[in-house]
């Protein structure tokens, strides 16, 4: 069991009370790095900068390609009507961009992206060794964490309704299975009590753990 109050442990308790784990070690960054990722206060300062970048970006865009069509518009129709229609149709063009651009970025962080400090689950807490390494502490927490999150939704992930939902679905059952692997090396490690996936695992699937009642057998 680790003791998150001891001098040399691999986890430290953050200004929240609870407890978290970096996995470069606890270092001069360590509290800069929870709280740019944790602390309210912090990230909705983040989120409101971000919100008013992306204010400015829209308006500088629509401005240009307002400028840009009136202009185009003067060149080709002279001062008309048609002058005005282009710019219009300019400005609606930079206003889908923006929306085109956020949507990128803001969609470009994949769903598992890994993070340098992560909470540590009671179950991890209690069973890693005292002189467990931050690296390994950290591997664990996220594989034990990124399971949990995922049993919630995967139902709904593989739900098929429609033909063309079948695809979406096997690639969300090949995530999870990919997901529980590592849920699996991490309970065997930590000698935890294995939970049985939250869907069947076919033999051969990507997990090599086989299914739940299947042919390759119980889970454990």
């Amino acid at each position: 069991m680790i003791d998150p109050r001891s001098p040399d442990s691999a986890v430290f308790v953050a200004p929240d009370g609870d407890v978290y784990v970096d996995r470069d070690g606890p270092g001069a960054a360590t509290l800069r790095r929870w709280r740019d990722r944790y602390d309210l206060v912090a990230v909705r300062r983040r989120q409101r900068r971000a919100a008013w970048g992306w204010v400015l970006l829209a308006v500088a865009t629509v401005a240009l390609a307002a400028a840009v069509g009136l202009g185009i518009g003067v060149l080709v129709a002279g001062p008309s009507l048609r002058a005005t229609t282009f710019g219009a149709g300019g400005a609606f063009i930079g206003v889908w961009v923006c929306i085109g651009t956020a949507f990128v970025v803001t969609s470009g962080e994949p769903r598992s992206a890994a993070r340098a400090v992560v909470p540590v689950p009671a179950v991890v807490l209690a069973a890693a060794p005292a002189d467990a390494s931050p690296a390994d502490v950290w591997r664990w927490s996220v594989a034990v964490t990124a399971e949990a999150d995922r049993r919630q939704t995967i139902g709904y992930e593989t739900y098929v309704e429609r033909p063309f939902m079948q695809e979406q679905a096997d690639r969300a059952r090949e995530q999870y299975a990919a997901v529980y692997r590592a849920y699996v090396e991490t309970a065997r490690e930590l000698g935890l009590p294995l939970r049985e996936p939250e869907i069947p695992l076919l033999t051969g699937d990507p997990s090599g753990t086989g299914s739940a009642g299947g042919p390759g057998g119980p889970l454990r």
